[in-house]
């Protein structure tokens, strides 16, 4: 995936500047920690395939993740109901 690609998933309807402020004040206005850390982030998200996971409905969760189910039924995970597009919110 695309740096830009990465970017605008992980921003969404965030404002830009906000997403980035937030790095920023994390790492104490130092520019290049929070750019480091920004990337690494969009990196960690590319890797897991972050956006191909909030797609994913508990039994397809539970397909690829053994055991989602029982984490869920502990209490461990559990839902805050679905959004617009009847996606799960955890």
């Amino acid at each position: 995936m695309a740096l830009c690609e990465l970017l605008y998933s992980h921003i969404r309807g965030d404002h830009p500047d906000a997403v980035f402020l937030r790095f920023l004040r994390f790492h104490h206005w130092k520019v290049g920690h929070a750019v480091d850390m920004f990337l690494k982030t969009l990196q960690w998200r590319a890797k897991f395939d972050i956006e191909g996971l909030t797609r994913m409905n508990e039994d397809e969760l539970d397909q690829k993740y053994e055991g989602f189910k029982l984490l869920m039924e502990s209490g461990k995970v559990f839902l805050y109901g679905r959004d617009k597009m009847d996606r799960s919110v955890m």
